[in-house]
């Protein structure tokens, strides 16, 4: 006995077959929020953000991104990749400089003509 697609499938199945949001909701009778998710996941596993492009025809409609490997190198490779001049980092800017004054606080006579002129 063969199980039942579930409502995400049937949706993703839809979408693949060229539906747009509108037709997929009249068509299973489900709540506009799980076509608009299922969408987005599919757009945000292709790399196309929530919108969404055109897809390639030759790449399917529901196709994942091709994967793209990084060469990975070793520590002992980097070495022989590296120029042969060591980088270095420019040279830093002379940092101004400032002359630090003292203030001195004001006399208890100083604060009390002050108050009085306020």
């Amino acid at each position: 006995m063969r199980n039942k697609p579930s409502a995400s499938q049937r949706i993703r199945s839809l979408i693949d077959s060229g539906y747009n949001n509108k037709a997929i909701i009249e068509k299973l009778k489900c709540k506009p929020q799980a076509v608009y998710n299922i969408r987005y996941q599919i757009n945000k596993a292709r790399g196309l953000g929530s919108i969404g492009e055109l897809p390639n025809p030759t790449d399917g409609i529901g196709a994942p991104p091709k994967r793209q490997y990084v060469r990975k190198v070793r520590a002992g490779k980097l070495a022989s990749l590296s120029p042969s001049k060591p980088w270095t980092p420019p040279p830093l800017a002379p940092m101004p400089e400032y002359q630090i004054t003292m203030v001195e606080p004001p006399t208890l006579w100083q604060r009390i003509k002050g108050w009085f002129r306020g």
